[in-house]
């Protein structure tokens, strides 16, 4: 009934809602205000008509529910009814009980919990079939039916006891049928109070869901028409304000916009004209810096200045040009790009929009207006900038024109300075390059003699702590010494004697020890190239280039042919040593706004670099007559020539350090002059923008450069004299240091052959103690063996067995001791011989290589005290020179006769020999074996102590095999003398057995 009554509500509510729904929409639609107004009434009259429906419902229900209780009550009822028609039961005191008792007999009374008594009336006649049906069971004691006989049942149980524990009585049932019937009428009398409890609380419950729903429903509804006033009425008016108000503020946004482009052209073309007086004047400014400039950069650097000012104003007249295009075509975009935009966003209802299509229209007519505007602004503004830009730049090129025709002589001038700059620098790092080149090879060399010289010293006094070298170590490090030397020697060109001597060393020491054999077959060989003399000729080249002399001078070097070196061990050594000079820089620094470069008048690039300076093709080219230039045309005097013709070619000698430096001066006077050559012909008559800096002539330049580059030279050679002296210092302090290494090398060559010795000594020791182990084994034997029964006759075979045994053994032992002593001989004459053939090569191999050692007196002194000189006296001895080149043109084939006679072919010093009388006498050198006379071509200590060390050595060695001779005889004598004693001892006591018997 409920549902019934509130499907029915729904469905009319569900009309009204639809019907309310499309006044709604039709309201959120309306385009006027007065629409608004009349669909707002009419929504608002619909929303309580369907609120007179909520209430009426609610009506409606509750009346429903109140009917409940009374229907369970009822329904209650009819269940006792029917429940005791089915058991036939009836309460006492009641209507039915009353009628009941009346006819019908009453069975037995149950008494219920709560004190209610029903009566068990006696059910009335029936038949079996509707009793069955009506009760829906029958009882089984009112049938007879598959009853068994009780006398036969009793029969059976007499005869089966034990059915006893398993048969049913009869009053059974009838007990389970009453227990069955209270427990339905307690259940009753429970249900009928829980039933009236329930409903009552059912119905309670339902009015409360009812009137909750119709609170629910209220409240959800009483709201609806102030949000259709305000959700919908107010908004609606609200967007049309609001899409009025959105049109007026984009026409106003796009008018304004127009406007701030006008503006903004006008602010460009004020600041174009702000920018043209600022770079005015600025260039203006540049004018009063032209004398004060102190360096072509500083000039080039306005001149960039005023390109880079122009420049900048060219970029910036670009930029704010190119900024006001940009923004003009972005702002124009912009405003365009939001009309449209906005003419999109007009969209009507069925779209998506929120405008009615007597919006759209209107809007669109006032958008198109502002789109023509738009057009019209751009077309004014794009023609006022045509041609804006060549008119700032023509301005400001005008501007930078007149100051740039006014600093070419004071940019002329300061480049012809810089120049002059850059070549001075220039020769003072090449000067200085090879100062430094001088020093470090000075520094290597004063090195390596320190570690000669430590090396020696911890050989002579070894330490636990310090590092261990050997003779052979420190005299692998005195053949580089010596070259070192020798490059040293010709690099400071300090030579007595200019030649090149050409030395056979050997390269390492032990290319020094070889067999025997090998040194006789190599000897044989190399005999006949002993003693020989290579003629050696050098050039040598007077300071400057004037002339060439050729002398054929030589030095004779005696070829250190040893035994154990073969023509694949030996180099020829050039020597070219280097001394260690610590003196510093004789110039001076180099001025510090000078460049790393100069660019001479002929376009090349001065070198920069450390390395000599090679003639430039754009420098001079002088002939030796006329002294024309040929690369300009200008004549010179001889006199600009200060440091000889750089035109001709050089000595391949002329590689040391007073050579090198003054190429290094011809090649820069010969591009100083060539830059003052182009800056005086370019110049002309007028005067220099800075006189106190530049010559007025070329003759005054000249000479102002010619005395800058002698006093470099006066310094270049001071500084040669310091490094002669410290060359000297060198000399004397590696001479001192090398006496000490001949003893060393002799006693260690002493010590590496007494080694040698004793090694095959103790070999052929030990090869005796093992003969003389087994023949001691035996003798023992022998000496067991050896017993009186022997002596008996019938033993006579044994005995003359054993006696032949002891006999062999005998003579085996003498033989082993013979052996021994011929092979311990062998071994101390081999020794000798072999330590006397190295030690006479060893001793031919440092005669020669002392030989190249420098000493003091090849040397040239020069001037301890050398002070530099000024700079009048360089041009006193200038002018002297200048007096002396007659002479020594005519005086220069003397000379060289002079020198061919002067440097003779030396003779070689002969030294004793080494006393071998003795050993060839006693057999263990033979006649054919060649010892070379030892032989030097200088005296010097060095080579004393080497004659000196060999005859002590020799000496020493010879007494320590006569030691080991002596002691070899006295121990094989012992041990002659003990197998004499036992070999007579055997024979004695043979003789007494044979005499027991």
């Amino acid at each position: 009934m409920l549902d019934k009554n509130r499907r029915e509500h729904d469905y009319q509510n569900q009309i009204k809602e639809a019907k309310l729904d499309i006044v709604m929409d039709r309201m959120r639609q309306d385009s006027s205000r007065e629409a608004l107004n009349g669909s707002l009434h009419q929504s608002l009259n619909m929303m309580e008509g369907i609120k007179k429906g909520y209430l009426e419902f609610h009506k409606q229900q509750r009346g429903l529910i109140e009917k409940y209780p009374k229907m369970i009550k009822e329904e209650v009822k009819r269940y006792a009814t029917s429940m005791s028609s089915f058991f036939n039961a009836a309460e006492q005191g009641s209507k039915e009980y009353a009628e009941y008792a009346k006819f019908v007999k009453v069975l037995y009374s149950e008494e219920l919990s709560n004190g209610v008594i029903y009566d068990i009336l006696e059910p009335p006649d029936m038949d079996l079939p509707s009793t069955t049906a009506s009760g829906g069971r029958s009882s089984p004691l009112s049938t007879k039916t598959f009853l068994t006989d009780l006398d036969d049942l009793d029969v059976e149980r007499e005869r089966m006891p034990y059915v006893e524990s398993f048969a049913l009585s009869p009053n059974l049932f009838e007990e389970y049928k009453k227990n069955i019937c209270k427990e339905f009428l307690e259940h009753l009398q429970l249900w009928e109070e829980d039933s009236k409890t329930k409903a009552e609380s059912i119905m309670m419950a339902k009015i409360e869901e009812t009137n909750n729903e119709l609170d629910l429903r209220l409240h959800l509804h009483d709201p609806r028409p102030g949000r259709a006033e305000k959700d919908v009425h107010d908004v609606r008016l609200t967007e049309l304000t609001a899409h009025q108000d959105r049109v007026d503020q984009h026409c106003a946004g796009v008018l304004e916009a127009l406007e701030s482009i006008k503006r903004s052209y006008q602010d460009m073309s004020f600041g174009h004209l702000q920018e043209n007086d600022k770079f005015r004047k600025s260039v203006e400014e540049l004018e009063v810096s032209f004398t004060a400039a102190s360096n072509t950069h500083e000039l080039k650097a306005m001149q960039e200045e005023v390109h880079g000012k122009l420049d900048q104003f060219n970029e910036i007249i670009r930029a704010s040009i190119r900024q006001f295009r940009n923004t003009l075509d972005t702002t124009l975009n912009k405003l365009r790009g939001s009309n449209a935009q906005f003419r999109k966003s007009l969209k009507i209802f069925s779209v998506g929009g929120n405008f009615s299509p007597e919006e759209v229209d209107e809007f669109r007519k006032r958008l198109e207006r502002m789109a023509s505007k738009i057009d019209h602004c751009e077309g004014n503004v794009t023609g006022e900038l045509e041609g804006l830009e060549n008119k700032r730049l023509e301005v400001a090129k005008e501007n930078a024109g007149k100051l740039e025709d006014r600093f070419k002589h004071h940019l002329f001038d300061m480049t012809f300075i810089e120049k002059i700059k850059r070549w001075l620098t220039n020769i003072q790092v090449k000067i200085k390059a090879e100062v430094a080149n001088s020093n470090s090879q000075g520094q290597h060399l004063s090195k390596m003699i320190s570690v000669f010289n430590t090396k020696l010293k911890l050989i002579k006094n070894p330490q636990v702590d310090s590092e261990k070298f050997t003779a052979s170590e420190a005299y692998e490090t005195l053949i580089p010494i010596l070259k070192e030397f020798r490059s040293r020697v010709i690099y400071l060109n300090c030579a007595i004697k200019k030649e090149r001597v050409v030395v056979v060393i050997p390269t390492t020491v032990d290319t020094l020890v070889k067999t025997t054999l090998e040194k006789q077959r190599e000897k044989a060989a190399m005999r006949g190239a002993r003693n020989k003399r290579l003629p050696l000729q050098q050039k040598s080249s007077k300071l400057g280039g004037k002339g060439k002399k050729t002398s054929n001078l030589a030095q004779m070097a005696q070829l250190v042919q040893g035994g154990a070196l073969s023509a694949a061990s030996k180099q020829v050594l050039t020597a070219t040593p280097k001394t260690a000079v610590a003196s510093k820089s004789p110039l001076p620094p180099p001025p510090s706004e000078t460049p790393s470069s100069a660019t001479n008048d002929g376009g090349e690039t001065a070198p920069s670099t450390p390395a000599p300076p090679k003639p430039t093709t754009a420098g001079y080219s002088m002939r030796r007559n006329s002294g024309v230039r040929t690369s300009l045309g200008g004549k010179y005097d001889k006199k600009y020539l200060a440091f000889g013709d750089p035109s001709q070619e050089p000595e391949k000698s002329d590689k040391h350090f007073l050579a090198l430096q003054i190429k290094i001066l011809q090649s820069g006077l010969d591009g100083l002059l060539s830059s003052a050559e182009h800056y005086y012909r370019q110049k002309g008559t007028r005067h220099p923008t800075r006189p106190k800096v530049i010559n007025d002539t070329f003759d005054l330049c000249a000479e102002s450069v010619i005395g800058r580059l002698r006093k470099y030279k006066t310094q270049t050679e001071s500084y040669h004299n310091d490094c002669i002296q410290e060359f000297r210092a060198q000399i004397k302090l590696f001479n001192g240091i090398m006496i000490e290494l001949p003893s060393l090398l002799m006693i260690s060559l002493v010590t590496k052959h007494q080694n040698m010795r004793s090694n095959a000594q103790k070999d052929i020791s030990n090869t005796l103690k093992s003969k003389i182990e087994i023949s001691e084994r035996l003798k023992k034997e022998h000496q067991t063996l050896l017993r009186p029964t022997l002596g008996h006759p019938n033993n006579k075979p044994e005995l003359d067995k054993l006696k032949s045994s002891e006999k062999s053994r005998q003579k085996e032992s003498e033989k082993s001791l013979d052996d021994y002593q011929k092979l311990m001989l062998d071994c101390i004459n081999m020794s000798v011989r072999s330590f006397v053939i190295e030690l006479n090569e060893k001793v031919n191999t440092l005669l020669s290589q002392f030989d190249v050692a420098l000493t003091l007196d090849e040397v040239i002194i020069g001037d301890p005290k050398m002070k530099p000189k000024a700079e009048k006296e360089l041009l006193r001895e200038n002018q002297k020179q200048r007096k002396q080149e007659e002479s020594e043109k005519q005086n220069q084939q003397q000379n060289l006769s002079k020198n061919e006679d002067q440097f003779e072919t030396p003779t070689p010093h002969y030294w004793p020999k080494l006393d071998t009388s003795s050993l060839i006498e006693s057999g263990i050198l033979k006649a054919t074996d060649f010892l070379t006379i030892p032989n030097s071509m200088k005296q010097t200590e060095a080579h004393k102590a080497v004659i000196k060390a060999r005859d002590e050595e020799f000496q020493h060695f010879l007494d320590n095999q006569s030691l080991e001779r002596e002691e070899l005889k006295k121990s094989c004598d012992v041990i002659r003398n003990e197998n004499e004693r036992w070999k007579n001892n055997w024979k004695t006591s043979i003789k007494k057995i044979t005499q027991l018997y």
